[in-house]
Order: C-alpha cells, then structure tokens, then sequence
C-alpha cells in the first residue's frame, strides 16, 4: 500500500492480529461540506452521524477512535455544524456496538411501484416547493385522471 491512497492505515503486532485506524494524506485539509452548503437540510444533518460511524468502523483501538473522535468534531465545527447536532451524532455513534457495524446486513427490497419519482434542479426554495406538493398531494390525488399515475407517495431527487 503507498501512503496517501487509502482512508485506512493496517498495523501488524507482534501478538499477530490486525489493528485498522484512520489515516489521511498530506497535507489534511479539512474536506467535510460546508454546513451551508445549498445541500438539502437532511443531508447536512446526518453527515456527522455517518462519519462518526465510519471512524467507529474503521478503529480497532479505542485510542486512536478517540484521537479521531476529537479531531472530526473540531473539523465539523470549523465547517460550520451546529454543535449540538455533532455533539448527538457523536454520542449516537458511540453508543453503537463495534461489531454490529462490522456485520454485513442486506438491504431491505423497496416497493417503489406506488412512488412517483418527481426529478428536478435543487433550488434554495426546493423545500419550500416540497411542502406544497406534500400538503396538497391528497387534492392531486383525488383526480381520478391523475390517481393510477401518482402513486401513494411523491420522491424527490436532484
């Protein structure tokens, strides 16, 4: 492996077993989105949770998942996140058992027959537009002309 090109870094011990834990490449910039970003809100939100998640994959030692704890919570507040918003997702994280991370579980099928996808430019008013098709879908719905093409629910992508 050249260093630089993986987020994971292996340490052979003498007691042979496999040690992981975070590495990043010089320089370190801090590459997190920027909490106001025009990315929908959710999304902003539950980037600390996954990352945290991630950090708690990949370290096999509890001191170096606590280095990388104190060290993404810094990056994220300096890009802007609340701190409370980390503060939960790091307290999330943590309470998550290791190796129930490292088990792989199947994705669950969808039944996406009854969803109209509605594709469309991620505007900064997008919400706004979705709280409108949300709290009218039941007048869409009752056109008996429209029915058979909405669906029970709308999604939206960008």
């Amino acid at each position: 492996m050249s260093p630089g090109c993986s987020d994971v870094r292996h340490l052979n011990c003498l007691d042979h077993t496999l040690r992981t834990k975070v590495y990043r490449k010089y320089p370190q910039y801090n590459s997190l989105l920027h909490a106001s970003s025009l990315h929908p809100k959710h999304i902003i939100n539950s980037i600390p949770k996954s990352q945290f998640l991630r950090i708690k994959r990949i370290c096999s030692s509890q001191q170096d998942l606590t280095h990388c704890h104190h060290d993404l919570t810094n990056r994220f507040l300096e890009r802007g996140y609340s701190p409370d918003n980390v503060k939960t997702a790091l307290q999330w994280a943590c309470s998550q058992p290791r190796d129930s991370l490292l088990t792989y579980r199947p994705k669950h099928a969808r039944n996406n027959q009854d969803t109209l996808r509605l594709v469309t430019t991620f505007r900064r008013n997008t919400s706004q537009f979705i709280g409108i098709i949300d709290k009218h879908w039941n007048i869409l719905k009752s056109n008996t002309r429209l029915d058979d093409w909405l669906g029970d629910r709308c999604q939206f992508s960008y």
